[in-house]
């Protein structure tokens, strides 16, 4: 599933793309910048893997043109890790910017949660990682 939201400025429309499931791992992309809305459609997504498989392994890969989080995305994404801090088995990050690979170091450490960052280009090395747990 794709989404998009903006003000008509394509330059600052943010999207996501929910790959169909991989085993028990959930694969979304990003670029733009994820706002509140983004999260109404990724949250639901990782329940229904949570309650399928009991434990998510995510994989979490930002694309060239991704932006960041809207504050509220922010609040919505810490809220979700931290509800289910115990449901998430592995997370791994796909990006090429070295805040991309700190932010996941302070989230990782924030949700208790194996996370693994990985260069852009090493998707599939990054899926290879989380369904070898």
């Amino acid at each position: 599933m794709t989404a998009y939201f903006g003000t008509g400025d394509e330059s600052i429309y943010a999207m996501h793309e929910i790959k169909p499931p991989i085993d028990d791992v959930l694969w979304v992309k990003v670029s733009g910048t994820l706002s509140n809305e983004d999260y109404a459609d990724l949250v639901p997504s990782r329940e229904k893997m949570i309650a399928r498989f009991g434990k998510l392994k995510l994989l979490f890969e930002m694309e060239p043109g991704f932006t960041g989080w809207e504050p509220m995305a922010v609040w919505d994404d810490l809220k979700f890790s931290f509800s289910h801090r115990n449901d998430l088995e592995r997370v791994a990050i796909v990006g090429s910017k070295k805040w991309e690979e700190l932010a996941g170091k302070l989230w990782s450490a924030l949700v208790q949660t194996e996370v693994k960052y990985f260069e852009q280009g090493e998707a599939e090395e990054a899926l290879a990682w989380l369904r070898a747990a």
